[in-house]
């Protein structure tokens, strides 16, 4: 064979193959084009679904209904997810209620009809954070004959939080965009922090009880309180105060001051004794992990030989709330 027709056949066999490369290049662009496409559409799904996660129950029930106790309230509602498709207009609370919804913009005295209810209810939101606006959405089913009764019928949504009542007590679920958003995060502690505080060595600062409302609380009469401060940001201080009076060995407070005014407190460390305990305190101490989650644990609980640990964190206007 002539080396022409060699070299012609190598560039029919060149091309062929390069023909080939093409076809495969073209079905790898049609596949990477579909998946982008799905890609794309689950985007959007993602844009039209708001996505709320169980935040936390009221410590006692604001109707007296009760048949189960605020632990097996928890237990029920903590893995369950409230959606609301924003396109489909369906609201979906966990897997057993699923609805087209209205919503409904009313006022509080429109919702409840009485003062003395939309004060009860002002109270009962405050205790767990949330404050009632003059004006907030409900959501209920556009056709009354196919709403659900489990959990409940209608739902509240305020300021990023879905309320509703189960069982008497006052349900809290989270928009999931709001979550880290509205967290407070440690910035100059180095975390995690797992510290006993030393009560017979610890360095204190000082601080006059007039210069932040609510001070004076923990100052057992002085006119200035010893503290350690943990935290201090542009918006939030956060410190720790040792209780002087009573007749405990140590305790300490984590005060969270904002604008000014302690805003909350939690007792987080500390030994109580009881003269019927046989010298056996009820001991508490915390801890803070790399998420700025605060972790506060309680040996011999009350006194009664149990182990109690919650957790806590603190959202951006200061507040200190259990994360359960």
């Amino acid at each position: 064979m002539k080396l022409q027709n060699i070299f012609t056949i190598t560039l029919l066999a060149f091309f062929s193959c390069k023909g080939g490369n093409n076809d495969l290049h073209k079905k790898e662009a049609s596949i990477i084009k579909e998946q982008s496409s799905t890609l794309v559409k689950a985007e959007e799904i993602d844009k039209n679904i708001e996505k709320f996660k169980f935040n936390t129950v009221s410590q006692n029930p604001i109707v007296d209904v009760k048949k189960e106790s605020r632990a097996e309230i928890i237990n029920r509602f903590k893995e369950t997810d409230i959606l609301i498709n924003l396109k489909e207009k369906t609201f979906q609370a966990g897997k057993e209620c699923t609805f087209e919804y209205f919503e409904k913009k009313v006022t509080p005295i429109k919702y409840w009809y009485s003062q003395s209810t939309v004060n009860i209810y002002k109270e009962e939101l405050a205790k767990i954070g949330i404050s009632l606006p003059a004006e907030f959405s409900v959501f209920i089913s556009s056709n009354p004959n196919k709403g659900c009764e489990y959990p409940t019928s209608e739902y509240i949504l305020i300021d990023g939080k879905i309320i509703f009542i189960y069982d008497g007590y006052l349900i809290a679920f989270e928009n999931t965009k709001l979550i880290s958003k509205n967290t407070f995060s440690f910035s100059t502690l180095k975390l995690p922090y797992n510290k006993k505080i030393d009560y017979k060595n610890a360095k204190y600062e000082r601080l006059s009880t007039k210069s932040i409302s609510g001070l004076s609380e923990f100052a057992c009469n002085e006119e200035q309180i010893r503290y350690i401060s943990l935290e201090k940001t542009a918006k939030i201080n956060l410190i720790i105060v040792p209780m002087d009076c009573g007749d405990s060995p140590y305790r300490y407070y984590l005060l969270s001051v904002f604008n000014n005014k302690v805003i909350s407190s939690l007792y987080v460390e500390g030994e109580l004794y009881e003269p019927e305990a046989n010298n056996n305190p009820e001991i508490t101490n915390f801890s803070i992990d790399k998420e700025s989650k605060l972790t506060v644990k309680t040996i011999n609980k009350d006194f009664q030989g149990n182990s109690v640990e919650k957790k806590y964190l603190i959202n951006d206007q200061g507040k200190i709330v259990e994360n359960i």
